[in-house]
């Protein structure tokens, strides 16, 4: 049968819906989308969105594939997304998919894999909401998923290292442990402080879900902050770790502790069953080491390019 690769069209919206919830149907955290999530979270993104970037294969009437790409202002470019539906790899779809997005990003230099969802579309780089599917942080490459890794690694892209999702039934602390000489902890609905800044001092997110903050605060100013959203969409009574930060001049003074005792306190009392986090043990031992402490236990491995 032929394939056809061409760019976007509004009309497209349907049919590219259609393949997303058929063929990601499987994937972790995944949910079935609306015209209108695609519509607001790509081709309507406030960051911008271009039709000429988007690459869709298609037979007859069907999307069957996808290519996405993204030139930066910085005169680098990535390749936002790239995916063929299964039954319909190994015809040099995805080839030909990824050389319209490489012409796309002639003159570009580098061009990376975006398997971090640093691109708006989507990951959830914009703020704590659901993201389409994968990590509480966006769609990535599955680590056992060889023949991708391989495509990828025959066309010059080596994978980086491991990413890891872990997972924790949020259990509260009886009692909390004290927070260290001069150190606060505070509660926020919806709203995340600026961490160095003063805790009036708000986060300017482009899109928020339903997420919550717990911020320590030392001298005046944010020392650490632990961000959740809520992967509702995904699974029911289901949390995502968005975001635990503490500035370096705060850290070994229990308070990335503090902060999660805290935080499962909370999502204990709203009947959260299942709270879970990306984390990369070779890029941030120490936070790998903290969430084992807690029970977290690794559920799912993500090659990261």
């Amino acid at each position: 049968m032929a394939t056809r690769i061409r760019t976007w069209r509004p009309d497209d919206l349907p049919a590219v819906v259609a393949y997303w919830n058929r063929v990601f149907a499987g994937c972790r955290n995944f949910y079935p989308i609306e015209a209108a999530d695609f519509e607001e979270r790509v081709v309507g993104n406030p960051d911008g969105f271009d039709p000429a970037d988007l690459f869709l294969a298609i037979e007859k009437d069907e999307v069957v594939g996808l290519g996405h790409a993204s030139p930066l202002a910085s005169g680098e470019g990535r390749i936002a997304f790239l995916h063929v539906e299964a039954p319909r790899r190994g015809r040099g779809i995805g080839e030909r998919l990824l050389a319209s997005c490489r012409r796309r990003l002639a003159g570009c230099r580098p061009v990376t894999l975006d398997s971090q969802c640093f691109s708006p579309w989507y990951g959830n780089v914009q703020g704590p909401f659901p993201p389409f599917w994968g990590t509480p942080e966006g769609p990535t490459l599955p680590a056992d998923d060889l023949a991708s890794i391989r495509f990828f690694e025959r066309r010059g892209w080596q994978p980086r290292f491991e990413a890891v999702s872990m997972e924790v039934r949020p259990v509260a602390s009886d009692p909390l442990s004290p927070a260290g000489e001069g150190t606060t902890f505070h509660l926020l609905d919806r709203a995340c402080p600026e961490l160095g800044g003063p805790l009036e001092e708000r986060v300017r997110y482009g899109r928020t879900g339903e997420y919550l903050t717990w911020a320590a605060e030392a001298d005046g100013r944010v020392v650490g902050t632990v961000i959740a959203l809520s992967l509702a969409r995904a699974a029911a009574h289901k949390w995502g770790i968005y975001e635990l930060r503490v500035l370096e001049s705060a850290r070994g003074r229990g308070i990335g502790a503090g902060l999660l005792e805290r935080l499962f306190a909370t999502l204990a009392g709203r009947s959260v069953d299942r709270l879970e986090v990306l984390t990369m043990p070779v890029l941030s031992p120490g936070a790998f080491r903290l969430y084992g402490r807690f029970g977290f236990d690794v559920v799912a491995r993500w090659a990261i390019f």
